[in-house]
């Protein structure tokens, strides 16, 4: 059984551009923000950027992140690491009883598919909605004859209170 003992993943040069119909709200997040509370959610990468696994063997061990191209593959032979080739396996690569560091380029640079944009319209637009409402974090909201309840975790829920989780199920 492999055992995934750290990944580092490195930031995009660029994430991809926002979707058209936001609102003004919506439109002036951070638009880095939003793709990292997206790419939170799900294992496909739009962007290209260095992901870094250190992995222990033996089995067949398989990047979780998606597309990936292994750009090199060490392995520590008790003092330093040496270069390596992976032997391919059917869906991933087979390891021997040894640590890995296996160095790839994950991600890619066409655009996200409509269901992932209407998934970011859809966090941007909650997401400004809380921060103009300016009640995060509190679990009852009241203004005159005006009283409105929300769970505590409203906003670190977002995600899925807006209803973008759903549409990103397909890319986990």
């Amino acid at each position: 059984m492999v055992d995934v003992l750290g990944q580092d993943e490195g930031a995009p040069s660029s994430y991809p551009p926002k979707p058209s119909g936001l609102s003004a709200e919506a439109d002036a997040l951070d638009p880095a923000g939003v793709w990292q509370r997206i790419e939170g959610w799900i294992a496909r990468r739009w962007g290209e950027r260095t992901v870094t696994w250190i992995v222990a063997g033996p089995g067949v061990w398989s990047p979780n992140l998606k597309p990936t191209s292994v750009d090199s593959a060490e392995v520590w032979d008790g003092e330093t690491w040496t270069t390596t080739t992976l032997a391919p396996a059917p869906t991933g690569y087979d390891l021997d009883h040894k640590t890995y560091k296996i160095t790839a380029t994950v991600g890619t640079a066409s655009d996200p598919p409509e269901p992932v944009l209407e998934a970011y319209r859809r966090y941007a637009e909650y997401a400004a909605a809380m921060k103009e409402d300016g009640h995060a974090g509190v679990t009852s909201v009241s203004d005159g004859d005006f009283s409105m309840s929300r769970p505590a975790q409203w906003a670190a829920r977002a995600l899925h209170y807006s209803g973008a989780a759903d549409l990103l199920r397909a890319f986990r």
